[in-house]
């Protein structure tokens, strides 16, 4: 069953890759993903990002600067603070985000229509399972995290 839910996960990602290099400048997976979590933190700097991206500060460096490249995101700073960099997106890391939130939409559509070939009742075990196990994931990463 691990082979499998291995299996499951890496053709996700591969979806989800394929996905979001098409029409999306070229960008890859973490490029994408790093522009659409700076859209959901408020005051975004490198350690929030790499908190919620989980990856380090330094990998998170390297990206924003490739995303200010891009013209995806812009740097600022606080009058009150001018100590912190934070970043914010310009326009077209604000059209990166609603493209990626349509190939979501429609990737949700898509399996949602492949769910449909599954009862109520077998559908609700899929959901306790996953969410069992996605707090169950959740903890493995806490305890990790306790040991840095």
């Amino acid at each position: 069953m691990l082979s499998l839910i291995s299996e499951f996960l890496n053709k996700q990602e591969i979806i989800s890759k394929l996905n979001e290099s098409e029409k999306l400048h070229g960008m890859g997976f973490t490029d994408v993903h790093t522009i659409v979590a700076i859209s959901e933190i408020d005051h975004a700097n490198v350690t929030k990002i790499s908190e919620h991206m989980l990856m380090t500060r330094s990998a998170i460096s390297k990206v924003m600067k490739r995303l200010e490249k891009q013209n995806c995101v812009e740097r600022y700073m606080e009058p009150e603070n001018q100590k912190e960099i934070y970043f914010r997106l310009t326009e077209q890391g604000k059209q990166v985000v609603k493209e990626h939130d349509k190939r979501h939409t429609k990737w949700e559509k898509q399996d949602r229509i492949f769910l449909s070939r599954y009862s109520k009742e077998e559908q609700k075990f899929l959901e306790s399972f996953f969410q069992e196990y996605n707090e169950y994931l959740e903890q493995k990463i806490e305890e990790l995290e306790e040991k840095k």
